[in-house]
């Protein structure tokens, strides 16, 4: 799973799984992080249970969320190009998802602030 986490100056946090097209805002970017990785697993949780179709898993957000997430990838990149390390870590994949592909894989989080 892919989250992105982010808050533009003046605005609120906003956090975001796009694997699954689930979005939280608030003030705190750290509790909106959370929470969205916290709904992305009750979802996650619910289409196991339910034996509901691989299909739910698959619900990507926005294009304009990917491409923030894109951009915090690229700059990390150059960040560790240069030796600049931070708190923020991601991973990313374009495939799609099984719920055993989910269950078996490392959650994954970039975090952004803008």
């Amino acid at each position: 799973m892919e989250f992105l986490a982010y808050q533009e100056k003046g605005e609120n946090a906003v956090g975001v799984c796009l694997t699954f097209n689930i979005i939280e805002e608030g003030e705190n970017l750290e509790k909106v992080m959370n929470g969205v990785v916290e709904a992305a697993n009750l979802h996650l949780r619910a289409v196991q249970k339910e034996d509901l179709s691989d299909d739910l898993l698959n619900r990507y957000a926005p294009e304009k969320y990917w491409d923030k997430y894109l951009a915090v990838l690229k700059e990390l990149s150059k960040q560790r190009a240069g030796k600049d390390t931070k708190r923020q870590t991601v991973s990313t994949s374009s495939k799609k998802y099984t719920l055993d592909d989910i269950l078996t894989k490392k959650t994954h989080r970039a975090a952004a602030i803008v």
